[in-house]
């Protein structure tokens, strides 16, 4: 999924909203990883952005081994640590300094990440602080592609992200939504099923394949919503083998079964939800 981020000033005014996880580097062996990202300032844009992060090859190793730890899949370790060694070799040769994703300059003041609140960087006299927000955006919408550079790679955008720059600012989507669920006809994910799922949704192009097949029957997908695109996508699964079930109605923020709820209110956390 990706998870959306807010800059808020003292009153709890949104300031900027962004998108992280939606960029990949393409990595030397053509492989991709997602850019890592911190909330900035950047003094040529003049507004709130997403820059590089730029973790060395030993802190994504050591992030990979702790997620590792966590959820004990292999697979998804030998992943991560592919990844990890291909981002070493493509930044060895790296001299800038981490680069704004929306001009690609290198002039930016980077934002504490704990919500810290600190002068805003623009010269207004207020302070503002990063606040991550328990909401996801789907993984459908593509990103952009950078070189390890930090460089746009324009010839890999599709048209409609040619035509949008591939804008990282958003507006949350209006709850409720609908989340996708995939159900195996055998029980178990078949190679015809598997590649439905990978055409459909671009998040699950570069998982491997051994980790898909361990894909749990009647699970969520990282895929969140409206209800009518979630049809849409539910017939073209079915033309291509692969069932999907719908369930509409969820709360934004906790995924609570709005179902018949007339409120306004989700039971579970209080949200509006109307």
């Amino acid at each position: 999924m990706a998870c959306a981020v807010q800059v808020r000033n003292e009153a709890g005014e949104i300031l900027a909203e962004l998108t992280t996880v939606h960029d990949k580097y393409v990595l030397p062996d053509g492989s991709e990883m997602y850019v890592p990202t911190d909330v900035a300032w950047c003094m040529t844009c003049r507004a709130f952005v997403l820059v590089e992060s730029l973790p060395s090859p030993e802190e994504q190793e050591r992030i990979a081994r702790e997620f590792h730890h966590r959820t004990h899949s292999d697979p998804v370790l030998e992943c991560l640590l592919h990844e990890a060694r291909q981002c070493a070799i493509a930044l060895s040769t790296r001299r800038s300094p981490p680069r704004c994703l929306s001009c690609g300059g290198i002039r930016s003041i980077t934002l504490p990440d704990d919500q810290t609140p600190v002068d805003h960087p623009g010269g207004v006299p207020v302070k503002v602080h990063v606040h991550h927000l328990p909401v996801f955006r789907s993984m459908i919408d593509r990103g952009r592609r950078y070189e390890t550079q930090g460089t746009l790679l324009r010839s890999r955008q599709t048209s409609d992200e040619a035509q949008s720059d591939g804008a990282v600012g958003f507006t949350l989507p209006r709850p409720p939504w609908s989340q996708l669920k995939v159900v195996w006809q055998e029980g178990r994910p078949s190679a015809t099923e598997i590649g439905a799922l990978r055409e459909l949704f671009p998040t699950y192009a570069n998982v491997p394949l051994t980790a898909l097949s361990q894909l749990p029957d009647s699970s969520f997908l990282d895929v969140h919503c409206r209800e009518r695109e979630a049809r849409h996508l539910q017939a073209a699964a079915a033309q291509r083998g692969l069932r999907l079930d719908v369930e509409v109605e969820l709360c934004h923020v906790c995924s609570c079964d709005l179902t018949g709820i007339t409120t306004g209110v989700c039971p579970e956390c209080g949200t509006e939800v109307r």
